[in-house]
């Protein structure tokens, strides 16, 4: 589910080519994932800088490989399944897993990056 390789982008950026490389194996190793959480790959990832992993994600939208969205963590610790452009976009209740509606406003926001097809580099 996660189509997207990072080893255009490593070797096009030396400055973040070993964060790139460390995130190219956590997507091969989540391909049923449907998108990346920086704070999942860092806490799998306890020596990648969340300062590098931040702007390697930020290169990866600029060259057209990710799109950045926001979901919610639910009141079970997982996120929801909605995803939105905009934080402000999040509604005041969103189902979670087993479809009952909790206040988004008591929980954490959380950036998750979608795969887009090609990268423009």
């Amino acid at each position: 589910m996660l189509p997207v390789s990072f080893e255009r982008l490593a070797n096009a950026d030396p400055e973040h080519s070993k964060t790139f490389s460390i995130l190219d194996q956590w997507v091969q190793s989540h391909q049923d994932w449907r998108w990346i959480v920086p704070g999942i790959v860092a806490r799998d990832n306890p020596f990648l800088d969340a300062y590098d992993l931040a702007e390697a994600l930020q290169v990866a939208v600029a060259a057209g490989l990710l799109r950045l969205q926001y979901t919610v963590l639910t009141p079970s610790g997982v996120l929801a399944n909605d995803s939105f452009d905009d934080p402000r976009e999040v509604p005041p209740e969103l189902p979670d897993r087993q479809e009952n509606f909790f206040a988004t406003s008591n929980y954490p926001l959380v950036p998750v990056y979608f795969p887009l097809r090609m990268a423009r580099i």
